[in-house]
């Protein structure tokens, strides 16, 4: 069952807040204030959202990495900002509408993190793509556990030629998408599933063709059709057996975040039925 966590960024702060289309809530939530003090901004954010199985409560993972502004003796930036060595990460239950610090020595910096194609949460545990920086940036899998509260890694298959990658969701498992570029500039993408934590299976090539730009995930489960968007920035449906294009006549207006794609399960699951205090 579909509930969104919508997610924004302004100058004057973050944003969250739950929406479940099918109910027709939308419940804003408060904003965990940073543990630095005001001279330390946030320069990356990764969210993810999903459901602790055990509880059956939602919760919110939330990574920050920060920096420090110096400043010279005139309160100009002197340009000499120093950059925090660990993720700051703090989770969020819904039902007790709290959020709590983790130790900030779980999440060092040595790793890039990703977002994912669309909610990559399956049977209590969320799955982003990095890459680890120290050892040749390799790509790996950051897997958060949401009844235990652990973070994870998982191995990928390795690839040298991949210069770009991605994580959706496929039959109830992980797909990942790797993709590069031959000669002629058209996109090559490599389709593998992860039959269990750590092993892989190729599920199919995708050869170039010039219309396609990147993946934006799958279509319905067990379904042969893909999600692309074009290089005019359109979103089409493509049947790796048939090789069929269907242009669905839907565009990013040229918007540097791409087009995304998700397949939606409705829920009757109130966002307010867990807090009785809340309004």
């Amino acid at each position: 069952d579909d509930i969104f966590l919508v997610y924004t960024w302004y100058s004057d702060g973050d944003r969250m807040a739950l929406w479940n289309p099918a109910m027709r809530e939308f419940r804003r939530l408060h904003v965990l204030e940073p543990i630095f003090p005001p001279n330390f901004h946030a320069i990356r954010n990764v969210v993810g959202f999903g459901l602790d199985p055990l509880t059956r409560d939602y919760k919110i993972f939330w990574i920050r990495y920060f920096y420090e502004v110096i400043r010279d003796e005139s309160g100009d930036e002197s340009g000499d900002d120093i950059f925090y060595p660990y993720y700051v990460v703090a989770v969020y239950t819904l039902g007790k509408d709290s959020w709590r610090h983790f130790d900030l020595l779980t999440m060092p910096t040595h790793r890039s993190i990703y977002k994912s194609l669309c909610t990559t949460c399956i049977i209590g545990a969320y799955y982003r793509l990095c890459t680890v920086v120290n050892d040749g940036n390799r790509y790996g899998i950051l897997s958060f556990d949401m009844r235990l509260e652990e973070f994870r890694e998982i191995e990928v298959p390795a690839s040298t030629k991949h210069k770009w990658g991605s994580l959706s969701l496929y039959n109830g498992s992980i797909g990942l998408f790797f993709s590069q570029t031959d000669l002629t500039l058209e996109c090559i993408i490599d389709i593998r599933v992860m039959e269990e934590e750590g092993c892989w299976i190729k599920l199919v090539t995708v050869k170039p063709f010039p219309e396609v730009s990147r993946p934006c995930g799958f279509w319905k489960e067990k379904e042969k059709e893909l999600f692309f968007e074009t290089r005019t920035n359109e979103l089409v449906l493509f049947n790796h057996e048939t090789h069929e294009i269907r242009y669905l006549e839907l565009n990013g207006c040229g918007s540097f975040l791409g087009l995304w794609a998700v397949c939606y399960k409705e829920s009757l699951v109130s966002l307010f039925g867990q807090n009785d205090d809340d309004g």
